[in-house]
């Protein structure tokens, strides 16, 4: 028995040495600027949420001279008021109820933590936090990856990429066809709204021009002349403007012009995203899922120490702004797609996504990250987000994606390394749309595995706009497929099978012949299982032991 209880011990102390070599596994090569750099923006900016329930009483009205008396700040604007939903106890410390989102500004930098420290101790403030960077989920590797594909003789084709091959668009498609071809005679095709919160996007792209939202009431969403969207770097302080219309790529000099060399990557990055949304080309055919979907662009991206960097303060104001439109639009953004992120999470972001999917029913899908480890990063491992770690061309999570019980699900993101040819890259990599004219490359990550996710669900909406925000996540998490290498931290939902998704999306249309659908399970939730298993083995057996001893 003694024996018996030794060797079961050795078992979990192999397991669990492999499980704990995984968690914090770091590749900092990837995206150093998350783990190695201060986040905070240089600055006196902070926000905090207030309980209007616990205001003093001539607050309530929230005018903005009061706040600045209540608060001692040198500058005062409100974001917002929003109901906030906790999610489980204890979240936030606050039962439901009206939050007010103040954004603060004080003179003196030095200064700033006291005056933060004594707003914490007033009793209706919720939270208070700094304002901080965010990156895209982006790779800064050599130029020669980045080569723009000119001659497109090697590419004049109309066949299925190999990431639609995964996914298995080639077994819907007929059914696809015949389906959508349906719904535009019947005037039934609907075109959902994305919103694709980024760099910008090069809005005379060919593959993308075509399909790019176009503002019905222009100059009412305190944007100016905002016909495709919104820039939110540049919002005023007041609460007069949220931004301005100039959505081209960052680090171009306008729509149609080709990346500066020095921020090539995250200047081509919004375009790539909504290349494999909504993208459609005469040489590449069908380069995004979503060819019907209609992209919203949301330019957060700014030259912050002389990179392209993302802050708290663009993020929420885009996110303001798809609420101002949302309250006023007959067809709504359903889906936001934010291939971004950092490993501390913003309170204030996470209680606005929260607001726009309880509110508006929006699904948010974010990137995973890519700097191989499990440690979580926002806004994608927040409950109201769905996070898309990124796999290989053999279907299996590729080694520089994230990974972690907060993933989600897990979606084409390809591979790729310097020196490859482009013929060899078609196999591995993922195709899209970049800033100039009529260019394309080849690229990989996370950031693109979410817009995957992104064209799948505004497709299903495409085909049946009823789906719920619920429905449609549980579409997309139930049709993953199960992994051949198992892992012990791997998500619920290894990559998705698109023809069970329209199956399912399209259950409710009597024209659609639905047939079975097999329900995926991962190996994680097992392998997590018998993990617990093993850690309860040698505790049972030596309590049985110690029992049969006394005996």
């Amino acid at each position: 028995m003694r024996i018996f209880v030794f060797l079961s011990s050795l078992v979990v102390v192999f397991f669990s040495i492999l499980w704990l070599g995984t968690v914090e596994t770091e590749d900092k090569e990837h995206n150093p600027r998350l783990t190695s750099k201060q986040l905070e923006v240089e600055g006196s900016r902070v926000f905090l949420a207030l309980r209007v329930q616990k205001l003093p009483r001539e607050t309530v009205s929230a005018s903005l001279k009061q706040y600045l008396s209540y608060l001692g700040s040198s500058h005062v604007k409100k974001i917002g008021r929003v109901f906030y939903f906790p999610e489980k106890k204890g979240d936030f410390a606050l039962k439901e109820g009206p939050v007010d989102l103040i954004e603060l500004s004080f003179t003196e930098e030095a200064s700033l933590e006291k005056e933060i420290e004594n707003l914490r101790k007033k009793d209706a403030v919720l939270f208070v936090e700094r304002e901080q960077l965010n990156f895209p989920a982006v790779f800064r590797g050599n130029p020669g990856e980045r080569n723009l594909l000119r001659n497109l003789d090697l590419y004049n084709r109309k066949k299925l990429f190999w990431w639609q091959k995964q996914i298995a668009f080639d077994k819907a498609s007929l059914e696809i066809k015949q389906s959508i071809h349906h719904l535009k005679l019947t005037n039934e095709l609907r075109h959902p709204l994305i919103a694709v919160i980024d760099s910008g996007v090069d809005y005379h792209h060919q593959a993308l021009k075509s399909r790019l939202w176009t503002n019905p009431k222009v100059g009412q969403f305190m944007c100016g002349e905002d016909i495709h969207g919104c820039n939110t770097t540049s919002a005023d302080q007041n609460e007069k403007i949220l931004g301005t219309p100039d959505i081209f790529p960052f680090g171009t000099k306008g729509p149609g012009s080709e990346c500066s060399a020095r921020v090539a990557g995250e200047c081509a990055h919004g375009t790539q995203v909504a290349g494999l949304i909504v993208g459609e080309s005469s040489e590449f055919g069908m380069i995004g899922l979503c060819p019907m979907c209609e992209i919203m662009t949301l330019k957060v991206m700014q030259d912050i120490k002389g990179e392209g960097a993302i802050s708290d303060f663009a993020i929420i104001n885009a996110l303001k702004y798809i609420a101002y439109a949302n309250q006023n639009l007959e067809n709504r953004v359903r889906v936001i797609n934010a291939s971004f992120g950092k490993f501390q999470r913003s309170k204030t972001t996470t209680l606005l996504m929260r607001y726009l999917r309880k509110a508006y029913g929006i699904l948010i899908i974010a990137a995973a990250g890519n700097e191989s480890t499990s440690k979580p990063l926002y806004p994608g491992a927040s409950r109201d987000v769905l996070s898309v770690g990124a796999l290989s061309h053999k279907g299996e999570p590729t080694g520089y994606s994230n990974f972690g019980y907060h993933i989600n699900m897990f979606a084409p993101g390809g591979e790729m390394s310097f020196g490859m040819s482009d013929s060899y890259l078609e196999n591995f990599a993922l195709l899209s749309s970049v800033p100039g004219e009529n260019h394309y490359q080849f690229g990989k990550g996370t950031s693109f595995a979410a817009p995957i996710v992104s064209g799948a669900a505004g497709f299903l909406l495409a085909l049946n706009p009823e789906l719920t925000r619920d429905e449609l996540e549980n579409i997309l998490l139930r049709t993953g497929y199960e992994s051949s290498t198992p892992s012990l931290n791997m998500s619920q939902s290894v990559g998705f099978m698109l023809s069970g998704q329209y199956k399912q999306a399209s259950v409710e249309r009597d024209h659609v012949n639905c047939g079975g659908l097999p329900l995926f399970t991962s190996f994680s939730r097992w392998s997590q299982i018998f993990l617990g298993l093993l850690f309860l083995c040698p505790i049972v057996f030596a309590l049985i032991h110690r029992r049969v001893s006394a005996l």
